[in-house]
């Protein structure tokens, strides 16, 4: 469930989520993503 959920203009929507995973569990959601692997390994 989103913490924030509003219109911020006609055409526009914005979400808030607060994550309450690890770091490690969500990386670990896409271990098989070339393009999230690719950027992981930048940091």
């Amino acid at each position: 469930m989103p913490i924030l959920d509003k219109d911020i203009s006609i055409d526009k929507h914005v979400s808030l989520w607060k994550i309450t995973e690890s770091w490690t569990e969500l990386f670990e959601l896409f271990e098989n993503d070339a393009e999230i692997n690719s950027s992981y390994s930048k940091f």
